[in-house]
């Protein structure tokens, strides 16, 4: 059965330089115990990050 959430009633997070408002899953600041993620999926959002801006780098573990 499929389970549509509509972008409303998806996760915010909001740190000013990322606008990541559309959580699917947990993940980070937003907690859903309904939504933890789908299999090995993590997560699914829509990022907005602020111009000039952005994550830094990533290494692996």
């Amino acid at each position: 059965m499929m389970d549509i959430r509509k972008s409303a009633d998806r996760g915010p997070t909001n740190f000013g330089w990322l606008d990541s408002n559309k959580h699917t899953f947990s993940f980070g600041h937003y907690h859903d115990p309904k939504h933890m993620g789908f299999g090995p999926l993590r997560v699914i959002n829509e990022d907005k990050v602020a111009p000039a801006q952005g994550f830094g780098s990533h290494h692996a573990p």
